[in-house]
């Protein structure tokens, strides 16, 4: 189940990996318009059709059967403590996406369109606020 829940927290931080990629290429090329374009394009995508039920049903579900049940007196598992830290790097992330986003606004603007809405902003702010529930999710459940 671990292995299940890892993948779709891969396939659910597709859209905060395209804006890390776009944010790497506006340090490392002179033109990153086309990285930005794509992962504007991912993260519109998945915030309009895909991320509320993934975010909002799937993962929690997922890590609510991936956590194994442990009692007070018992250590927390490995995989326990994986999944803390991969909530705890997507959160990392997405702190890290909302000062990009700032940072390069005009640099995005400039790439989307002025008729574009930037949407890298609300993108990272919800990964980051999913990511503190998710972690306080997993400490709740694992000593249950």
């Amino acid at each position: 189940m671990i292995l299940i829940l890892f993948v779709v927290l891969f396939l659910y931080s597709i859209p905060l990996l395209a804006i890390a990629a776009a944010a790497l290429a506006t340090i490392c090329t002179a033109d990153p318009a086309t990285w930005i374009v794509v992962a504007g394009a991912v993260s519109q995508t998945f915030v309009l059709g895909l991320r509320d039920t993934v975010g909002a049903l799937v993962v929690p579900l997922l890590a609510l059967f991936a956590i194994p049940q442990v009692t007070a007196a018992t250590p927390v598992s490995r995989a326990t403590k994986a999944i803390v830290v991969v909530f705890g790097s997507i959160f990392l992330a997405a702190v890290a996406g909302c000062a990009w986003a700032s940072i390069k606004s005009d640099t995005i603007t400039g790439a989307l369109g002025a008729a574009s809405s930037n949407p890298f902003p609300e993108v990272v702010k919800s990964y980051g606020k999913e990511s503190l529930t998710y972690i306080a999710l997993v400490i709740g459940l694992s000593k249950r």
